[in-house]
């Protein structure tokens, strides 16, 4: 088959959508695909070249950062990724399409089904989706959601990555038959070392992974960690982004300076070492699709604390890899890391059962997943 993925991030731009593409792209090459993907010129990587067999397309957009995008710089791809698009498609002439996220990509797909016939396939990666992130993205959800309707009418599938995300979806389209196909993760290079839990009496080393953005929500984490000094912790932040400098007020305010430190962005290939180096995973977001983070700490055998929110609860197990809590439950928050950082026992525990659960999420599984759909709609294009 020829597919043409459509992502406006591909690493090293981008967060775990864009991770999530290239490890589908890559699997759907082992499986006998021819692949293009098209996504977005950034400043030091070339234009054309082919990774693990997967031939990518940079087209030219306007984009400050490597780690995040606002929505004017999504508008450019939008315009940038019609024009190469629709070229790509008259030129090597793809079986089907596969886009990720609704806006700012799946447009394209609705243009190649429109000039030459092509299906195309969405996938929903969480902020694309009209109630999440209600804080930052309310505005820009009213005024697209007519627009997100018919691109989700148009496409011959729709995938969502967890339940959470895909019911809802089905608020902004009833009727829409949502595919669930979670991410995966690369157990081979995201895997557990064996001094994680440590010695009982040494310091716990916590860490969170994510963009520096409201939705993570980590006011709530050091608010808690300040009542929580009478045991032995360290806080590691990696990423970068808006709220960066605000949170490194706040840590400062609270007197946590020399407790948590920020470590800024990290390079994709850098991040299972880092892993390993800690010894629980604290996640308290309060908007996700499934996070790919949450995955790749629970592969290296860290236990989690998490919000209770869609996509967590796809991952984690209460009280067997973790702990889940409501957002704004401060209470049950504090308890679960009170739980962890006195017992190195249970942090290892629930390291092993984290493992063993991410064991069942593999990129390969998810790309046979969206290989049968990519067929289906292939299949239905050549009956008619």
């Amino acid at each position: 088959m020829r597919i043409l993925v459509i992502n406006y991030e591909f690493p090293p731009l981008g967060g775990g959508a864009a991770s999530a593409s290239f490890h589908i792209a890559r699997e759907l090459v082992r499986l006998d695909c021819s692949i293009t993907l098209l996504t977005s010129h950034f400043r030091g990587l070339r234009k054309n070249e082919t990774i693990d067999g997967v031939n990518i397309v940079r087209i030219p957009v306007w984009r400050k950062n490597i780690d995040r995008c606002s929505i004017p710089e999504m508008l450019t791809f939008m315009l940038s990724g019609s024009y190469y698009g629709l070229r790509i498609m008259k030129r090597e002439m793809p079986d089907v399409v596969l886009a990720f996220f609704t806006i700012p990509c799946s447009h394209i797909g609705l243009l190649g089904k429109w000039r030459r016939g092509i299906p195309y396939i969405v996938s929903l990666r969480g902020g694309d989706v009209p109630g999440t992130q209600p804080e930052q993205l309310a505005v820009f959800h009213a005024i697209t959601k007519p627009i997100i309707k018919i691109l989700l009418r148009n496409a011959s599938a729709v995938v969502a990555n967890s339940r959470g995300l895909g019911a809802l979806a089905q608020q902004t389209l009833a009727n829409l038959d949502i595919k669930i196909i979670p991410n995966g993760v690369d157990l081979e290079r995201f895997s557990p070392c064996e001094e994680n839990a440590g010695e009982p009496h040494r310091t716990v080393r916590l860490l969170f992974v994510g963009r520096a953005s409201q939705e993570k929500n980590l006011t709530e984490a050091w608010g808690v960690l300040k009542d929580c000094l009478a045991q032995d912790w360290t806080f590691s932040v990696i990423g970068d982004g808006p709220q960066l400098p605000r949170w490194k007020k706040e840590v400062q305010d609270l007197g946590l300076g020399a407790r948590i430190e920020f470590l800024g962005w990290k390079r994709k290939e850098d991040m299972p070492g880092l892993y390993r180096e800690f010894d629980l995973f604290i996640f308290p977001s309060t908007s996700e699709g499934m996070p790919n983070v949450v995955l790749e700490a629970m592969a290296s055998g860290l236990p989690i604390v998490a919000t209770k929110i869609r996509g967590n609860e796809d991952l984690v197990e209460h009280e067997v890899s973790g702990f889940l809590y409501e957002p704004g439950d401060r209470n049950t928050l504090a308890s679960s890391l009170m739980r962890l950082l006195k017992d190195a026992d249970l942090r290892r525990k629930m390291g092993r059962n984290a493992r063993r659960r991410a064991e069942s999420f593999s990129w390969k599984r998810t790309a046979e997943a969206y290989l049968q759909l990519l067929r289906q709609a292939a299949d239905q294009r050549s009956r008619h």
